[in-house]
């Protein structure tokens, strides 16, 4: 395991990143192992762990929060935040911004957002809509609560829920199948699923159809025709 900051624990296996926010921790130290790992080709999943219990207390916390929310929902690879107390403030929208999101049965998001008079932060109003409908979002927004782990599965805002001791191998066993996954390919998904949600079907499949043109002719695509016709699992490289 290697300490990039008293804040944030950064360790790596099989081409997982998991990034551990302390308790008490900062937002600056996460915006820094974020940006870090954007370009290590080495890290084929992210995984956000740790405290994620972050509420914005202040102006400065206020004004970082879009930076590290911003960098984590433009990460290529596919992240998984782990949620094994409470997401409130800025996990919350962390949480809400990562690709999938996996709760020990015991956890729970707090949509509370305005107990100091303000309006949600950390793009939780785009968030929550694409997640849940508008309808649902407007509800957890305009009367704020905190959401247990089986009605946050029941409303497709926790992806999966399973037994708090069990959370930590369930995510590390999630993390390594999302890792193994062709990463080229993995991240035009997320590139398309990201412009999707801004524009209409049309729109959508052209941007589907050129990237799909372009990973024609990666070394990943012919190595999983090779694979295919050869019976053996595939070794994709990210070219």
């Amino acid at each position: 395991m290697t300490h990039e900051d008293d804040a944030l624990d950064a360790r790596e296996t099989t081409g997982v990143r998991v990034l551990t926010v302390a308790r008490g921790g900062g937002l600056d130290a996460l915006a820094e192992g974020l940006h870090g790992v954007s370009t290590d080709t080495s890290a084929r999943c992210v995984v956000l762990t740790g405290d994620l219990d972050l509420p914005v207390s202040d102006a400065a916390d206020e004004a970082v929060v879009p930076t590290v929310v911003t960098a984590l929902a433009a990460l290529p690879q596919p992240v998984v935040v782990a949620v094994a107390g409470t997401a409130r403030g800025a996990g919350l929208a962390l949480a809400c911004a990562a690709d999938l999101r996996v709760l020990a049965h015991d956890a729970c998001l707090d949509t509370g957002v305005d107990a100091d008079a303000l309006p949600p932060l950390g793009g939780l109003s785009w968030t929550l809509p694409r997640l849940l409908g508008r309808g649902r979002a407007t509800d957890l927004l305009l009367r704020p609560r905190v959401v247990g782990a089986g009605e946050a599965l029941t409303l497709g805002l926790a992806t999966y829920v399973v037994p708090a001791p069990e959370l930590d191998d369930e995510v590390q066993a999630l993390a390594e199948e999302l890792a193994a996954r062709p990463p080229l390919a993995v991240a035009a998904t997320k590139r398309s699923l990201s412009h999707a949600a801004d524009d209409g079907l049309v729109g959508t499949m052209q941007v589907e159809a050129q990237r799909a043109a372009m990973l024609r002719r990666s070394r990943d695509h012919a190595e999983a025709r090779a694979a295919t016709a050869e019976g053996r699992p595939p070794v994709f490289e990210g070219r």
